[in-house]
């Protein structure tokens, strides 16, 4: 499946959202485990900027998402 820039920020940013109410903790907490701020958290979820490079394992590890779009065939 191909997607567009726009159209896989937005997918990033709903997968972070969702696993992170999932988990039932606050973008002030996850900012927290992730060592970095609250804002940059929403800044994710609101589909302003994705994640940089180093923050997703921490990612997968906190929210148990995988943003490595060939690990999820």
């Amino acid at each position: 499946m191909c997607y567009n820039r726009a159209a896989m920020t937005i997918r990033i940013a709903e997968m972070i959202r969702k696993a992170r109410r999932g988990k039932h903790i606050t973008r002030e907490q996850l900012a927290v485990r992730l060592d970095c701020s609250a804002a940059t958290i929403g800044r994710w979820e609101r589909g302003e900027r994705v994640p940089l490079l180093v923050f997703w394992n921490k990612l997968k590890k906190e929210l148990g998402i995988n943003l490595n779009k060939r690990e999820e065939r």
